[in-house]
């Protein structure tokens, strides 16, 4: 008897799982439109060939016409020169009818970029209608790193390897190696000692 009760209380509690599992209803946001930047910090990346990085802006709701608005660099929060450390492509950006992202274009000057160097913008999106969400705001910081080419040199020589695995079997956490590049791969190194 126990034992029906038991494959009673399954095959109900399954249904029950299923009915509610299978609920369609989709939650959609229902409130005013809001246009911020997609995170509060990007790290732009500058190379060689001075690529263009996107910085995204999205919007909570789509409309059915294109939607243009102005980016500011607040220089009192900046220390990066435009035209001289980075270029923006354009001081406006325009969400596209029905869609609800866009980004704007920014490239990093590379031979104007030490690589010691910690430079940063801080952009605000701004309108005419009220647009800004207080929770997240209009506002975000771009810091530019310099990316140095790849060479397989900078990788030979001396290094020192951590590791765990190390240390459970022995007292030595850290060891001196030496590495040179591989015969048989390019981009590969050998690990000796």
């Amino acid at each position: 008897m126990k034992q029906l009760s038991y494959i009673l209380i399954t095959v109900i509690m399954t249904l029950f799982v299923l009915m509610t599992a299978c609920n369609n209803d989709e939650q959609l946001y229902d409130g005013p439109t809001y246009v911020m930047f997609s995170d509060s910090l990007n790290l732009c990346p500058v190379f060689e060939d001075n690529s263009i990085y996107e910085v995204p802006l999205a919007a909570t709701k789509s409309a059915p016409y294109d939607r243009h608005y102005g980016v500011e660099v607040l220089q009192t929060k900046s220390n990066a020169i435009e035209g001289y450390h980075y270029k923006l492509k354009s001081n406006t950006v325009t969400i596209p009818a029905g869609k609800l992202a866009t980004s704007v274009e920014i490239s990093g000057i590379y031979e104007n970029i030490k690589n010691s160097d910690s430079l940063n913008i801080r952009m605000r999106i701004v309108s005419l209608d009220n647009i800004e969400w207080d929770y997240y705001g209009v506002e975000t910081n771009v810091r530019f790193k310099k990316i140095c080419p790849f060479s397989i040199n900078n990788f030979t020589g001396y290094a020192v390897v951590e590791s765990s695995f190390l240390n459970n079997f022995s007292r030595v956490r850290k060891r001196l190696i030496t590495t040179e590049k591989a015969e048989d791969d390019e981009n590969g190194v050998m690990l000796r000692g």
